[in-house]
């Protein structure tokens, strides 16, 4: 297949009725102190390649660097444990990591994710996030599609028995 065959099946016109959350609502968590640029880049990018409704859930110092790059995105202080509670059941796809970190507020969030998510939404685990699935040792089994750094990667399989489907 050509590339101009795949891009004419993947991007469709937007109905002229809808709104962005009519096209996925992708949830970011991360960029807290000192990472908060990675999270700015990852919203970025999701909003840049077409996903509707982006939401970000990161330190409150972050939603003004945030909001200066991309106005458009919704941004909540990740401490607010009912707007993370609702933006998790709300959420098509969550992309946890980027600028997240590994302290104890870190590993909460993470935790809070992993054990909210609903069966129909979408998992991306990047950037310190794929750290901290390394120290669970109760986890055993995720998809190589859920893996996007090569380094941690292979952290990853050092520190935990995993089961690979592709």
């Amino acid at each position: 297949m050509e590339a101009f065959d795949l891009v004419r099946r993947v991007v469709v016109e937007r109905q002229k009725e809808s709104h962005k959350g009519s096209y996925g609502r992708v949830m970011l968590v991360g960029g807290f102190y000192p990472y908060g640029g990675a999270i700015i880049m990852s919203a970025l990018a999701c909003v840049h390649s077409g996903a509707g409704l982006v939401t970000v859930a990161t330190e409150q110092d972050n939603i003004t660097a945030l909001h200066s790059h991309l106005p458009e995105a919704m941004a909540f202080d990740v401490v607010d444990q009912d707007l993370l509670l609702e933006n998790i059941a709300k959420a098509d796809v969550i992309l946890i990591g980027p600028g997240l970190g590994e302290n104890s507020r870190a590993s909460s969030v993470f935790e809070t994710v992993l054990s909210e998510i609903g069966p129909k939404t979408a998992l991306v685990i990047d950037g310190s996030a794929l750290n901290l699935l390394a120290k669970r040792q109760k986890h055993t089994k995720i998809s190589s599609e859920e893996i996007s750094d090569g380094r941690e990667y292979s952290l990853l399989f050092l520190c935990v028995k995993v089961e690979v489907s592709c």
